[in-house]
């Protein structure tokens, strides 16, 4: 781990490093030196140390003003702070500011030590437990996904399997941190999350109704009876002939987007439909006309390809489906508001 020494007093930075470099076994190592709070803050971004040891009263700027300033920059390293005896205010004032520890003056080899591995534990645990919830987090959503696709498929023994699985999956959880009320709700707002960005739900409304409580097997019921539920309503308003045509509409579309002369009728033949059934059937099924879609699909893409700062605007137009850069970005602007110039200088200073 990365420590990083802030004290005015050349002997005691010596000495720090000198305990710390010869009795942790390389477990620790001096990232840096400062002797003042504003040369240590010059300092952070770049060593980006894990652990700050730092002095309180020290010239230019304190300690006390030093960590103030770390939490305002959000400068994020585990605090150990150096204090005399006649200092023991300051120290607790500076606890109020997280500090993790304090050392009493004269340093005490073991006393720095054992700080130090405290602290080495504590963000290893951390550490792991970032790691074991993102894991968590990887694990819900592909289960979210697997059941919304077996929605769609209206196969309710696959969304009850599922189901099953995932409570069974969560139980572990369940002993160490979490409560099921917690596990639940979180797993229903990721189901919904997930079938909102569905297109076979578009438009429609969304947000978890069922309460859940701290019994698993009730919750359970609960979270299949309100999929089921799901189910039948898009059962009901599914019409799988106007669904596939639209499906096979926009998959046609966004395979042949960039030609300049894309046209409702040019899909209508692709498909062998008249071009008024294909703009009635695709309004009902998106709730949008053929030319708003293709238009906000090619910007869609605009915007993806102006990612790349090498990218000439006119030659994006051209890949985009607009032969002319002048009605690009006519377009462009009457949908966002700005001009495509505009918008990339924007998103340069996010």
């Amino acid at each position: 781990m990365k420590v990083m020494i802030v004290e005015d007093e050349k002997v005691i930075r010596l000495s720090l490093r000198k305990v710390i470099e010869s009795e942790t076994a390389g477990a620790f190592r001096i990232a840096g030196e400062a002797k003042d709070g504003q040369a240590a803050l010059a300092m952070l971004e770049q060593l980006r140390p894990d652990i700050v040891i730092t002095d309180i009263r020290m010239p230019v700027m304190d300690g006390l003003t030093f960590i103030e300033e770390m939490q305002k920059n959000e400068r994020q390293a585990e605090v150990v702070i150096l204090s005399g005896y006649d200092e023991f205010d300051y120290a607790k004032r500076a606890m109020r500011f997280g500090v993790s520890d304090y050392l009493l003056k004269p340093i005490d080899a073991d006393e720095l030590i054992q700080t130090l591995q405290r602290i080495q534990s504590r963000l290893r645990k951390a550490d792991r437990f970032v790691s074991e919830h993102i894991e968590w987090l990887r694990y819900e959503k592909r289960r979210a996904r697997t059941i919304i696709e077996a929605m769609l498929q209206f196969d309710r023994d696959k969304v009850a399997s599922e189901v099953d699985a995932f409570y069974r999956q969560s139980l572990p959880k369940l002993q160490e941190h979490m409560r099921v009320k917690e596990i639940c709700e979180s797993f229903a707002e990721l189901l919904e999350e997930e079938r909102q960005q569905r297109k076979e739900w578009n438009g429609r409304d969304g947000g978890s109704r069922t309460t859940f409580g701290e019994d698993g097997e009730q919750n359970v019921r609960l979270l299949k009876n309100e999929l089921f539920a799901l189910i039948d309503d898009l059962a009901s308003r599914r019409n799988w002939a106007a669904s596939l045509i639209a499906k096979r509409a926009i998959d046609y579309m966004e395979k042949h987007y960039s030609r300049f002369d894309l046209k409702l009728q040019d899909v209508a033949d692709e498909l062998g439909i008249s071009a008024f059934y294909l703009s009635r059937t695709f309004k009902e099924e998106t709730g949008t006309n053929f030319i708003v879609y293709l238009t906000a699909y090619r910007l869609k893409q605009a915007i993806r390809l102006m990612g790349d700062p090498a990218a000439k605007l006119y030659t994006i137009s051209l890949q985009v489906g607009y032969e002319e850069y002048a009605h690009f970005s006519r377009v462009f602007k009457k949908v966002h508001g700005v001009s495509p110039v505009e918008y990339r200088k924007l998103a340069e200073l996010v």
